[in-house]
């Protein structure tokens, strides 16, 4: 079933798209801010994309995560901790004097 006319009422603002993007945390390289981008900039930057599509999921909470990304699953995980750093006080003699 072919609509008529349907292709050109549905026209994608590549504009907007890269900027909804950018606003959920992609990477978009361009030379100037995404307002100031020229028409072919904007081009350029949307045929790098289509080389290269930014993949995301949505998790249970309706919050867009990277899907490369893995979810921290121990404290250590989120937080760097050197458990050279780390030492245990050993009660001898000399405490208990």
């Amino acid at each position: 079933m072919r609509l008529r006319g349907l292709e050109k009422t549905m026209k994608l603002n590549r504009r907007n798209f890269l900027a909804g993007l950018i606003a959920v945390g992609a990477t978009i390289a361009l030379p100037v801010a995404l307002a100031d981008a020229t028409p072919a900039q904007v081009d350029t930057a949307w045929k790098q994309l289509l080389k290269s599509p930014w993949y995301f999921d949505v998790n249970e909470s309706d919050t867009i995560t990277d899907s490369s990304h893995t979810e921290p699953t121990i404290r250590s995980d989120v937080f760097f901790v050197n458990t050279g750093d780390c030492c245990t006080v050993e009660l001898g003699s000399a405490d208990t004097a």
